[in-house]
């Protein structure tokens, strides 16, 4: 059993590239976004669950929420550079789609009534950034330190996808992009996309194919997960008990009035919802 892709969609980090790459892949009209301020998820529930991708503006724990589990992705960006394409894309009232009725946070209100001009930033400014942001960069860090330990676990295999990749992406960039969005979070316009593809199809895309069946060639199934009754390695984690615990048991906090947030039975060694 596989669980439906939920993509966390951070502003301005590439987000709509990302939709754009699920349409490419799944087809039109199939990654469903969850847009925050809209009342109920019954209908996104039902669409994420018959098409198995979507996403939106929301952090983790969506699937509490849907009351299914879900396979998480992202995308991370230099937190400096997305907070200022993110103010550039409020003061510019996001790409004209504020005149048709999209939602305004009160920080991009403030954007909007800035005099327009060329921004500058200042070294001091930049630190003050860096240093109030630091659990940011810690966490941009680390994903680039696992990208690069990643890369050099599996050698030319990954780093022959990833250069054809960028070689592609050159020849993408050279289109006159219209810059036209369906709505911020719904990704790019269809024509330009065909365009896209047309670029893509003109290399042999092997070595990505290569790296696809690598990856999931890894996707193997572990026995004591299998074992324990759980359909995949995302499902739970498990943890060493003393000889002599039973099976079934309730986790507490010593000491503590408290109860462990959704804490449920845990069984071999796993823990149940």
């Amino acid at each position: 059993m596989s669980f439906p892709t939920f993509f966390i969609h951070p502003p301005k980090c590439g987000g709509s590239t990302v939709i754009s790459c699920f349409d490419l892949n799944k087809g039109n009209d199939q990654f469903i976004s969850f847009v925050w301020d809209q009342d109920g998820w019954g209908h996104c529930r039902a669409k994420l669950l018959e098409t198995q991708v979507g996403g939106g503006h929301l952090p983790y724990g969506i699937h509490r929420i849907i009351k299914h589990p879900v396979n998480y992705c992202t995308i991370l960006r230099d937190p400096l550079s997305r907070q200022i394409s993110h103010y550039l894309y409020a003061a510019n009232g996001k790409n004209g789609q504020i005149t048709r009725g999209v939602s305004v946070s009160t920080p991009e209100a403030m954007a909007l009534q800035v005099p327009k001009g060329k921004a500058h930033i200042s070294e001091a400014t930049r630190q003050r950034f860096i240093d109030d942001n630091s659990l940011d960069y810690e966490l941009f860090r680390d994903a680039n330190r696992m990208i690069e330990s990643y890369a050099k676990e599996t050698g030319d295999v990954f780093s022959n996808a990833l250069e054809l990749v960028r070689v592609i992406q050159s020849e993408i960039d050279q289109l006159e992009n219209p810059h036209v969005y369906s709505a911020t979070v719904f990704g790019i316009d269809g024509s330009f996309l065909a365009r896209v593809q047309e670029v893509i199809r003109r290399f042999d895309l092997a070595p990505i194919n290569t790296y696809l069946e690598f990856a999931q060639s890894r996707q193997r199934p572990r026995a004591d997960v299998a074992g324990a009754g759980y359909p995949s390695l995302q499902s739970g984690f498990s943890i060493s008990l003393p000889d002599g615990i039973p099976d079934g048991f309730r986790a507490t906090a010593a000491n503590s009035t408290e109860s462990l947030h959704n804490a449920g039975t845990w069984r071999q060694g796993w823990h149940c919802e």
